[in-house]
């Protein structure tokens, strides 16, 4: 029981003083300076009307509201029988 308990107090000091080390001293991870998600291809199960369509989902237009996917309004009783809607982007690397 001693072992274990020496265990844990190590494994908490270490995390501790882990926790007090600026993020430079860690490493940070840099954003990539391309969107691949705009090359990409989209597909979906179905869009609510065209104007909604896959292809919007990865236009990177974040600030209008028009530029969006939106699925085929379905009930859950349909959804169960038929499959519930979905998007796919492949990006091409």
């Amino acid at each position: 029981m001693k072992t274990r308990h020496k265990i844990m107090s190590f494994l908490l000091s270490g995390a501790m003083v882990f926790s007090l080390l600026p993020a430079s001293a860690i490493g940070t991870v840099k954003a990539a300076s391309v969107n691949y998600a705009l090359t990409a291809t989209a597909t979906a199960s179905g869009s609510e009307t065209s104007a909604f369509g896959p292809e919007k989902a990865k236009d990177g237009d974040a600030t209008t509201k028009t530029s969006r996917w939106a699925s085929e309004e379905r009930d859950a009783s349909e959804s169960k029988r038929t499959g519930w809607p979905w998007i796919l982007v492949k990006s091409r690397l």
